[in-house]
């Protein structure tokens, strides 16, 4: 009887580690910074690959759904296999504390804080230096996803947003993943997520619909077929000093029933099923969107940029 509850106790650490229990996130943070507070997501995520490779390397699931796009062979399933997934905002020198506008940059982490890889945007010449200082978050943008070896996996790709953003999700070779559409709404945040489903061609099938009132800090996604949570994107609130005066910020993103349960309080609104490789990529890049819609203005990081 010892024995079975220890292996019990044992099954569920492992299972919060994997699946982004607040505390093990915590855990985490306090392994790569040295000290951190309850649910403290940020300092975690401040690791670069030198001390990522001291980090034990989170849990890769094998039968993660697939709608024929991404198979277990492309580099890419090695990053969206993870159930949970760390996005963090990298500044450039003083960025944060003047008002220039550099080409954005994000650090992908697993769970355990290993670095994953990086979403890129590219930079361009003198004039689109000068259009990001003009246009701010309502620029035109591509972005490049690699991983630590510098292959690229995906593309993230924007026209110039007015009001409503669309993003197109692409392979390397140019195949749609999926699409994201932003709608803007006076007291709300909301966005449709769309999938590819057609391997030799393009069928935008809509799968979910992310809402959050404002200001809140917790994207939910619900599916389009029964309105049950499908996943996540939560941005973390605890280094409030350090985003009043600059404007990086960590968000994590939950594509699991097992992750999605220490977020969502009524289990009985919990999906049950894991998203697939191609939505996951569509939520990757919507975790991108949300901090270009509303947190990346350098006087925005209350919530408020597109106001």
């Amino acid at each position: 009887q010892h024995t079975t509850m220890a292996d019990q106790v044992n099954a569920d650490i492992t299972d919060e580690r994997e699946y982004g229990a607040p505390s093990a996130l915590s855990a985490a943070c306090s392994r790569q910074s040295g000290a951190a507070s309850e649910g403290d997501v940020c300092q975690a995520t401040k690791i670069n690959s030198a001390t990522s490779s001291a980090s034990t390397p989170a849990h890769i699931d094998s039968n993660v759904p697939s709608l024929g796009l991404i198979s277990q062979e492309d580099a890419l399933y090695k990053v969206l296999a993870h159930h949970v997934l760390v996005l963090e905002r990298q500044l450039e020198g003083v960025e944060g504390f003047i008002d220039f506008e550099h080409a954005h940059k994000y650090a992908l982490f697993d769970v355990n804080g290993v670095q994953l890889g990086w979403a890129l945007e590219q930079e361009g010449n003198w004039g689109k230096t000068i259009a990001r200082q003009a246009l701010r978050d309502h620029r035109p943008f591509k972005f490049d996803v690699v991983n630590m070896q510098n292959e690229i996996l995906m593309r993230i790709e924007r026209p110039l947003e007015i009001v409503n953003s669309h993003l197109t999700v692409t392979l390397p070779d140019g195949r749609v993943l999926g699409k994201c559409e932003h709608k803007w709404h006076i007291t709300q945040r909301k966005y449709t997520l769309y999938v590819n489903d057609n391997v030799k061609g393009q069928n935008m099938k809509e799968f979910g619909n992310v809402g959050g009132k404002t200001p809140d800090w917790e994207f939910i996604i619900h599916g389009t077929d029964n309105g049950k949570v499908i996943g996540s994107v939560d941005r973390d609130t605890k280094g409030v000093i350090r985003e009043t005066f600059t404007n990086t910020g960590v968000y994590v993103l939950r594509m699991d029933p097992k992750s999605l349960k220490y977020v969502v309080h009524n289990q009985k609104e919990l999906g049950d099923r894991s998203l697939s490789l191609e939505e996951r990529a569509v939520l990757l890049a919507n975790a991108i969107s949300i901090d270009f819609d509303y947190y990346s203005s350098i006087f925005g990081g209350d919530g408020n940029s597109t106001f």
